[in-house]
């Protein structure tokens, strides 16, 4: 009875003070900063403008978008990534970036912000999530080049995955795969089957978050060769599902320094230097 009454109150609380409040603090703080403009607000969305991408939405609770939002724009958790972009010279070029992990495309948007001549795909495997990311794509200016694909990003494809809700803290962006039995209409892709779908001889910046299946995708048995095409990465390793000694060592043997920032893993590929 009082377990259940704990339960009730936690979530009032949850949806009618502690959201609320940190929806308005997060949207403020954005506002402020100039870095998103004409919010609205809708029944099911937060509406606004995010430089030259009109109409950008982020759902409410319980999805987990607005925190997305602040974590990518707000606290800039990629801006290291920018940062060395710029000062290597490379910013006016046409990168190539892979999003992986694209959840509903505020990475993708923030990328695309930073560098407008580039061409980026975006992978996100959760039907749900994946409607966010294309319509946000589609907020992008004409001249923006962006695409999106509906898969995991595993060591092999063509593997049929299931959507795993109930790890981490269950929220869209915790969201995981796992292999399914039978056919559930999102398949696997490799690194390397992006690069030859989009006739790409090398690529700029790999952003990796994939909420465990880095595990998969940097083993001693995956195919790696696509590191050496590869300029930058940016993984976040999730250490309760992957070994970040190994994937550090995998790394270094394809030539990457490594560094930790933050929760990114970022490796330079040291022949691109």
């Amino acid at each position: 009875m009082i377990l259940s009454l704990y339960r009730t109150l936690r979530s009032v609380y949850r949806i009618f003070i502690s959201y609320p409040l940190r929806t308005f603090w997060s949207l403020r703080s954005l506002q402020q900063k100039g870095l998103i403009s004409s919010v609205h607000h809708n029944e099911d969305a937060v509406v606004f403008d995010y430089g030259s991408f009109r109409q950008v939405r982020a759902r409410r609770f319980p999805h987990s978008d607005l925190e997305v939002l602040q974590q990518i724009i707000l606290d800039q958790e990629y801006g290291f990534a920018i940062e060395w972009v710029r000062t290597a010279g490379l910013e006016g070029r046409a990168l190539r970036i892979v999003d992986a992990g694209a959840n509903v495309g505020y990475t993708s948007l923030y990328f695309l912000s930073a560098f407008p001549n580039a061409t980026l795909i975006a992978i996100e495997p959760d039907p749900d999530n994946y409607k966010m990311l294309e319509y946000n794509l589609r907020c992008a200016p004409p001249t923006s080049a962006a695409q999106a694909i509906q898969a995991a990003l595993l060591s092999q494809s063509g593997i049929s995955v299931m959507i795993d809700r109930q790890g981490g803290d269950k929220k869209d962006w915790s969201f995981s795969v796992r292999p399914a039995a039978e056919s559930t209409g999102v398949n696997s892709i490799t690194v390397a089957g992006i690069l030859d779908r989009a006739g790409w001889d090398h690529l700029d910046i790999l952003k990796i978050d994939i909420e465990g299946s880095e595990a998969d995708l940097f083993s001693e048995q995956a195919d790696l060769s696509y590191l050496q095409r590869t300029r930058l990465v940016l993984v976040e390793i999730h250490d309760d599902k992957a070994d970040r000694q190994l994937i550090h060592r995998l790394l270094s043997r394809y030539g990457f320094s490594v560094e930790e920032r933050s929760e990114t893993t970022f490796a330079i590929n040291k022949a691109f230097a």
